[in-house]
């Protein structure tokens, strides 16, 4: 009697880094290292376009976790779907007929691929963002393949407590379990704060930053924002509304924030500011406060769980009102008490990667158990 082999559906990842990426790279590994110590194994299917980039290279390098490669279209999201659903139905096939049979299937992508499977299913869900924004269109379509998706799996994966509320209210009859995000592989390197404010992330519309473009209008004595982000489609009405009030001299424009500059922008800023509309978890602010840094973020949900018990340590404010975000950031530029910072980090503590792979590997079993 073995533990079971599991096989991540992992075909949507692709670079540029972000939360769902990380998360893979960080618990890939370690779950697969969890499995093998059981008897059992971890395969993650990874699109074949993505097999030289170096956070695939990272993940190869480790000897419990098997990687395959799948050549499959990731655009549009319903020719994705469908041709995603064939590789892995194949794929299964394939596995099956050499002796090692899949026992659960884990996805990610929505529309979730639906191969013919006996075993169990778990779905990963990262958040609700394309059933809450956009048009109504596409977030009904997008509520439509979640719902889909929900009941023809056994179980639903939540990256965090508010994540899983907002699924619970959905899906009241499916499991729900969380395994969430953390921080603890990224160095926290010794401050020595400037005198900007920092704003990571990409220009999608829920990250809100048309919000900091107002407050810094609304306060010219607010220091100067750094704004990390590639200058995208999104960016055409945030440089001409900066440019309509002349706060190009205020509010900077920087090469987006890799693995290795994200440490050193962390210490070196005087604060961390993040104005999303919406969020599932906030991994952002949960690295801010690894590192220490000041924090002045928005209040919602998901904020206040990952800031836990150092809410004094931090400053929220709300995300439609520029004057109070404003108010917030010179509150949190503020706090360079040593007492704040430890605050901020031991929060940080409470959360670790390898917990997050147990957490996963324990829900699994339960599904699953030994496998004859």
């Amino acid at each position: 009697m073995t533990f079971p082999h599991v096989l991540i559906d992992g075909l949507v990842l692709a670079d540029p880094m972000g939360g769902a990426l990380r998360y893979a790279i960080e618990t890939w590994p370690r779950c697969a290292e969890l499995l093998h110590a059981r008897g059992g194994q971890l395969t993650a299917l990874v699109a074949q376009k993505e097999r030289e980039k170096d956070w695939v290279r990272g993940l190869a390098a480790h000897g419990a976790l098997h990687l395959d490669f799948i050549e499959a279209p990731m655009r549009p999201a319903w020719k994705r779907a469908l041709n995603e659903t064939s590789a892995v139905q194949n794929w299964m096939e394939r596995s099956e007929a050499c002796g090692n049979p899949v026992h659960l299937l884990q996805t990610q992508s929505l529309p979730a691929p639906n191969p013919r499977f006996p075993g169990q299913r778990v779905h990963l869900s990262h958040g609700l963002r394309r059933q809450l924004e956009g048009p109504w269109w596409s977030r009904r379509l997008a509520e439509f393949a979640l719902r889909q998706c929900a009941r023809r799996t056994d179980a639903l994966i939540a990256v965090s407590e508010t994540l899983a509320r907002d699924l619970a209210s959905r899906f009241a009859r499916v499991p729900i379990r969380v395994a969430p995000p953390a921080c603890d592989s990224l160095p926290a390197l010794p401050r020595e704060p400037g005198d900007h404010v920092l704003c990571p992330g990409p220009l999608v519309p829920h990250k809100n930053h048309a919000l900091l473009i107002e407050a810094w209008g609304q306060d010219p004595a607010l220091p100067p924002l750094h704004l990390h982000a590639r200058q995208d489609r999104h960016a055409r009405p945030l440089i001409e509304r900066i440019d309509a009030l002349g706060l190009a001299q205020r509010i900077l424009w920087r090469e987006p924030l890799t693995g290795e500059t994200w440490p050193e922008a962390l210490a070196t800023c005087a604060a961390v500011v993040l104005p999303s509309r919406l969020e599932s978890f906030g991994l952002v602010a949960l690295e801010a406060l690894h590192a220490g840094a000041p924090l002045a973020l928005s209040d919602l949900p998901a904020h206040r769980e990952v800031i836990g018990l150092a809410q004094s340590a931090v400053r929220f404010f709300p995300p439609t009102n520029p004057l109070a975000c404003a108010n917030a950031i010179h509150q949190a530029v503020a706090m360079t008490d040593p007492a704040c910072q430890a605050l901020r980090q031991k929060r940080a503590q409470d959360f670790s990667w390898e917990q997050t792979a147990e957490r996963t590997v324990e829900h699994w079993s339960t599904l699953v158990g030994p496998a004859l």
